[in-house]
């Protein structure tokens, strides 16, 4: 299993005066023992964090561009990470990234040319 959250809603479930890098961690590692192999972060502006399945810590910066709608980048994230995971977790973490902000960055779903015109940011 995969989990992907927002940063908002993982500081949701630690105490809400608590959220800093360390806490954060913590929970990730929460989450696995729960069952999660994958933990996926969003933070917005702040990029992506993930704590991979051998316990590796991962990160991404966020993408540059005007967020229009932010509905659907969560699901967006999380196809982007499943789509390249047979890629790599770096890549997988790119191509999230990537395609949460493109679909941040539209009126819609974001479609593949915007994908991977993001993803350039990310190399």
């Amino acid at each position: 299993m995969t989990l992907t959250t927002y940063d908002d809603e993982l500081c949701k479930i630690l105490e809400p005066n608590v959220c800093n890098t360390k806490r954060r961690i913590e929970v990730l590692e929460e989450l696995q023992k729960r069952g999660a192999r994958n933990v996926l972060v969003s933070m917005a502006g702040d990029g992506a964090v993930l704590l991979d399945q051998d316990k590796n810590i991962h990160r991404c910066k966020a993408c540059s561009g005007k967020v229009i709608n932010s509905v659907g980048a969560g699901d967006s994230m999380l196809a982007g990470f499943l789509a390249g995971i047979d890629k790599g977790v770096d890549y997988a973490l790119k191509l999230a990234t990537a395609a949460g902000g493109a679909t941040a960055f539209s009126k819609g779903l974001a479609k593949k040319d915007e994908i991977f015109e993001l993803i350039k940011q990310l190399d």
